[in-house]
């Protein structure tokens, strides 16, 4: 138990800042989707809450004060806020004289004989009021589209947060095993035995193959742990070419990719490297300046991972 929990410890420790920023677009593609719209949407309601309050606090005063009001002058109040707090007001003028009409009714410090004489003075000036009319020009409300338009922007910098967080991670990766000294992760002996029939299986392929001949054998029949061993020496229409077989559990990095390149250029063939893994971009960076470098030797990449593909690969390159 204590030592997953020191395994563990290291993982965090290793990978907190991957863990932290995957939390951090966890957390905004949460509140993109959950908070933004809402809060918003609160804040544009908010703004047009206060403009109403505050047309209605002016307009119960002039009509409480005796003051002769037109719808003019209703309109001139309320244009006069829209352009103080930057929204539409959502009622009409007509619907905002209604306000009043409760607003007044509902103050029970007024008598009510006054009450109902401001009712009724209400109601004449909603006579002379006329609706305007409808503008079939297409408006945008950009009070419903804001909050959607901002919660789309928080889930797409979410998924490009993701992506980069990925990106990174696996460049990481790629790093890590590039700074390593890529040694086979096959260590027990049943897994050196399943690196060993890939080899096999290479060889019999190598076999089928048609004016294909395999002059030398290195380690599937004699195993030497060297460097300078190919696994196979052949002979093909293409010429001479060596092949090294990598069945590994991670990608091949710069340390085998620079001993398979040692091996090219010491035994002077081209060479071609076989591998189940994939490569990292280091190696295979590495690999295009060597066959620019030295176009005579070349060398092959393949990544197979079923034997039609490894064969299908292999036609390609040497017949």
């Amino acid at each position: 138990m204590k030592k997953v929990l020191i395994s563990l410890k290291l993982w965090a420790l290793k990978y907190f800042w991957n863990i932290f920023s995957v939390i951090g677009v966890i957390a905004t593609f949460y509140y993109s989707v959950f908070y933004v719209p809402d809060y918003v949407q609160k804040i544009i309601q908010g703004k047009g809450d206060i403009i109403n309050e505050s047309l209605l606090n002016d307009v119960q005063e002039l009509i409480f004060n005796h003051q002769d009001i037109r719808i003019s002058d209703i309109e001139t109040l309320v244009k006069g806020k829209e352009l103080k707090h930057g929204v539409k007001y959502e009622y009409s003028i007509d619907e905002l004289l209604i306000q009043t009409q409760e607003k007044f009714m509902s103050n029970k410090f007024i008598p009510i004989e006054d009450r109902k004489a401001i009712f009724e003075k209400i109601d004449s000036i909603r006579a002379n009021y006329t609706p305007p009319e409808k503008v079939q020009d297409i408006v945008i409300n950009w009070a419903e589209i804001l909050p959607w338009i901002l919660s789309f922007l928080g889930i797409v910098f979410s998924i490009i947060g993701i992506i980069s967080i990925s990106r990174k991670f696996r460049k990481d990766q790629e790093i890590e095993t590039d700074l390593d000294a890529d040694e086979p992760l096959l260590t027990e002996d049943y897994e050196f035995k399943t690196s060993f029939k890939f080899e096999i299986l290479v060889k019999n392929i190598l076999d089928e193959l048609e004016k294909v001949e395999v002059t030398k054998i290195g380690r599937v029949e004699s195993p030497i742990d060297s460097a300078d061993v190919p696994d196979f020496i052949i002979n093909a229409p293409k010429g001479q070419f060596l092949i090294e077989c990598k069945k590994y559990k991670k990608l091949i990095g710069l340390g085998t990719m620079r001993q398979f390149l040692f091996m090219v250029q010491s035994h002077e063939k081209k060479g071609i490297l076989i591998t189940t893994s994939g490569f990292t971009v280091r190696s295979k960076d590495t690999a295009a300046n060597h066959n620019n470098l030295s176009p005579h030797l070349p060398v092959f990449l393949i990544k197979a991972s079923s034997k039609e593909e490894l064969k299908s690969s292999l036609k390609k390159i040497l017949l």
